[in-house]
């Protein structure tokens, strides 16, 4: 069942920052993984931008939230103390959570993920000191595609001056008094008749207060390409560059009217701003921001964890070591991978909810789930050493987990499995919190060769049904090093594509005793077992150790974003 996400939201009149909320609803509602409720408070004027929407829920039902989304001062309206039963994520879109004077202010010793709409915002609540909590960054984006078609140049100005009302008409005057063309909103309007105002300006004169979080008027004039100025608002640094994506003036008329006719006298640093502008706002993908505002609700317990990785790269070790935590479940390859490899991404990510659901029942109810198991325990290897005839056995005997270390129902669980995960990693990672294991290339390869998986003849059923490219690619090499190597090269790949920030060395976790994974979990801080590295394991007992060492030294293969050539050729000293 999907985790309901309650946002709470107190209306007065219209602000930028509503825009975002209806942008963060619809995030939620992109994911199977969630499911959005809003609740407008009672004291919030009638004419409110989501009347109409379909998350809309008439009383606030704190018992119904899985995670609760607080505006600034929406803590006023929710129960001291909600935040020790349901986590809370505090959006953070203005600088007044930073003023002492603010009523806002005080709010940031309550327990919460803060989540800020820039980095200058992030900046600013961190210096208080105040801040009870992770804070992070989203990256605040626009969708280009809802904008009205912009005007060919024409000479005209836009002033969007309603927050500066009287530097706006000052400008105005100034400017109408040089015989330039001037619109000059000063009043609010809606905000098609907004976008459709600034379309037809060549310029558009974008006047924020002296601090804001972000300014989106500013974004907006950059993705209808017009030739932008704007006054430093500390949060918008991050996009108005002076002189490469708008001009920069002083924030008083007579140096804002000197910036308009700047532009309107030179054509090449018009073209420039403006064509950087558009290029800096294009740059902050809505995809990107949909993926940071989900992955702070992943983040949030109870956790759903997917654990990736190559096979043969500590992934089993990894679920083994986890398993000893105090409320920290890690399953070993429990789903049925041949009907999921069939399905579409929506019907693949909405079984893996369910799944994770039904273990997480089964769990509570029978305090067992269902996984590849040695015992009734993920074991440490799921294959043995070599045996008298040099074949490596497998000694998984089971497909239940007996359960003993879960006392409370905010445990995290986390499910493993090495190349359907990593297939379908770019699905997976907007819904759950994804994690890779790596190891040096060298072991892998070598450890694949006698592990009796079909990846030992350079074969994997999953990716190359989900990926018919590379399978088409995998299909015209003879050699198995040739196709193990170009696998080697994927899974790499995807990981540095989709999760970079998340993947984890098996040589790590070694050298830590399993502390490393406190990266997933972070109870595994504690943990000091005695661990020992199988890389050079193969080393002395392939003849081809060196032959294939030589060949994937010489590739052009993903696996150097995480390791140098220097790791693979100390292995063979």
């Amino acid at each position: 069942m999907p985790k309901t996400v309650l946002f709470v939201r107190n209306y007065n009149s219209f602000r930028g920052g509503h825009l975002k909320i209806l942008d963060c609803l619809e995030h939620v509602r992109s994911s199977p993984a969630y499911s959005a409720r809003l609740y407008v408070t009672s004291e919030s004027s009638a004419d409110h931008p989501w009347k109409d929407h379909p998350s809309l829920v008439s009383e606030l039902d704190l018992d119904e939230a899985d995670v609760l989304v607080l505006g600034g001062s929406a803590w006023r309206f929710v129960p001291d103390g909600i935040e020790e039963t349901v986590p809370v994520v505090n959006l953070v879109q203005g600088m007044r959570h930073a003023d002492s004077s603010h009523r806002k202010h005080a709010y940031l010793q309550r327990r919460a993920l803060r989540l800020c709409v820039s980095d200058e915002v992030k900046a600013e609540i961190e210096a208080t000191g105040l801040v009870n909590g992770l804070v992070r960054v989203m990256a605040t984006a626009l969708d280009a595609g809802a904008f009205p078609e912009p005007s060919p140049p024409n000479g005209k100005v836009f002033i969007a001056g309603q927050k500066a009302r009287q530097v706006a008409a000052d400008l105005a005057r100034l400017l109408t008094e040089a015989g330039i063309e001037v619109d000059c909103a000063i009043e609010r309007c809606p905000r098609e008749e907004f976008l459709a105002r600034m379309a037809a300006a060549e310029i558009a004169v974008v006047l924020p207060l002296k601090r804001e979080g972000f300014f989106l008027p500013a974004l907006e004039a950059m993705l209808l390409q017009r030739a932008v100025v704007c006054p430093d608002c500390v949060g918008n640094r991050g996009f108005c560059i002076d002189g490469e994506t708008c001009l920069v003036p002083d924030y008083d008329a007579p140096s804002v009217a000197a910036a308009v006719q700047r532009l309107l006298a030179d054509a090449p640093l018009r073209d420039k701003v403006r064509d950087g502008g558009r290029r800096a706002a294009l740059a902050r993908s809505v995809e990107q921001e949909r993926l940071d505002f989900l992955s702070a609700l992943n983040s949030l317990g109870p956790r759903n964890v997917i654990i990736t990785g190559l096979p043969r790269s500590g992934t089993t070790l990894s679920c083994h070591l986890l398993n000893k935590l105090e409320n920290v479940v890690a399953l070993h390859e429990p789903m049925p991978i041949r009907r999921l490899k069939g399905l579409d991404e929506t019907r693949f990510v909405e079984d893996t909810v369910a799944f994770f659901e039904r273990q997480r029942r089964m769990i509570r109810e029978e305090g067992r789930a269902l996984s590849k198991t040695q015992d009734g325990k993920v074991p440490m290897n799921p294959l043995a050493d070599k045996d008298a005839e040099g074949v490596r056995q497998r000694q998984l005997n089971g497909k239940t987990l007996e359960i003993t270390n879960v006392t409370s129902e905010n445990f995290d669980l986390c499910i493993k499995h090495p190349t359907l995960f990593t297939a379908r990693l770019h699905q997976l990672r907007p819904h759950f919190d994804c994690y890779a294991l790596v190891r040096n290339p060298l072991s892998v390869l070598l450890s694949w060769r006698d592990s009796g998986m079909p990846i030992a003849a350079g074969k994997s059923g999953a990716i190359e049904t989900l990926h018919p490219d590379f399978a088409e690619r995998l299909a015209t090499m003879t050699d198995v090093v040739d196709r193990q190597i170009a696998l080697i090269d994927f899974f790499f790949a995807q990981y540095r594509d989709h999760i970079p920030a998340n993947v984890i060395k098996y040589e790590d976790v070694i050298a830590s005793g399993g502390r490393e994974l406190a990266r997933i979990a972070p109870a595994a801080v504690n943990l000091d077992e005695p661990l020992s590295s199988r890389n050079r394991r193969a080393i002395g007992e392939d003849p081809e150790a060196v032959r294939i060492a030589e060949r994937l030294l010489k590739s052009d293969s993903a696996c150097w974003d995480f390791y140098r050539r220097e790791d693979v050729e100390q292995l063979l000293a």
